[in-house]
C-alpha cells in the first residue's frame, strides 16, 4: 500500500493535490459568488466592466515586477505574458483586425459552471489589455490594442477565445 502514498515521477504528492483541490474549490466558489453579486449590483455590462478593471489592476501591479521583452512582435509579448501570468501557452492566430487568442486551459473558466451572461474570463481581457498598454507606453514597439473575449467556456463554448484588435492610428 505504500506505493499509493508515493507520488509518481513528475507528479504532485497527495498533500499537494489536496491543497490544490481546496484552493481550486475556494477560488471557484468565491468567483461564482463575486460574479453573482456584481451582476446583481451593476447589471451584466457593469459586472463585465468591473471584472475587466480588476484584471487591469492586477496587470498594473504585476508590470512593476515582470516586464515582457522589448520586441515589436505582439505574438511574442502575448506568449510571454501568458507564460508568466497564467503559467501556460495559448494558441495565437492572425486575424484581419489583429490576433485571436485561443485558450483551451483558461484558469478562470472551469468545466461544469455555466454563466450565460458573463464570460468569466473577461478579467483576462483587462489583464492582457492593460499589460499591452503599459508595454506600448514604455517601449512604443507594439501597437495600441483592445482585448475582448468572444468565446468563453463559462458561457458554454468549448474553449475561450479573446480577440486582440489593433487600434487605428498605429
Amino acid at each position: 500500500m505504500e506505493i499509493w502514498k508515493r507520488p509518481a515521477r513528475g507528479e504532485l504528492s497527495r498533500t499537494e493535490l489536496v491543497k490544490m483541490k481546496v484552493h481550486n474549490t475556494l477560488f471557484t466558489t468565491f468567483y461564482v459568488q463575486i460574479v453573482s453579486l456584481m451582476k446583481e449590483r451593476y447589471g451584466v455590462e457593469g459586472a463585465i466592466d468591473a471584472l475587466r478593471r480588476i484584471g487591469m489592476g492586477v496587470a498594473n501591479d504585476m508590470y512593476k515586477y515582470i516586464k515582457p521583452s522589448k520586441t515589436s512582435s505582439l505574438k511574442k509579448i502575448i506568449s510571454e505574458i501568458s507564460q508568466f501570468g497564467f503559467y501556460y501557452s495559448v494558441n495565437l492566430k492572425q486575424d484581419a483586425e489583429g490576433l485571436i487568442i485561443i485558450d483551451k486551459n483558461c484558469p478562470i473558466c472551469w468545466e461544469g459552471v455555466i454563466e450565460k451572461d458573463v464570460p468569466y474570463c473577461c478579467i483576462i481581457d483587462g489583464f492582457l489589455e492593460q499589460y499591452l498598454i503599459l508595454t506600448h507606453e514604455e517601449y512604443g514597439l507594439i501597437p495600441k490594442v483592445q482585448v475582448r473575449v468572444s468565446k468563453s467556456k463559462a458561457t458554454g463554448h468549448e474553449y475561450c477565445e479573446h480577440r486582440v484588435k489593433i487600434l487605428s492610428g498605429w
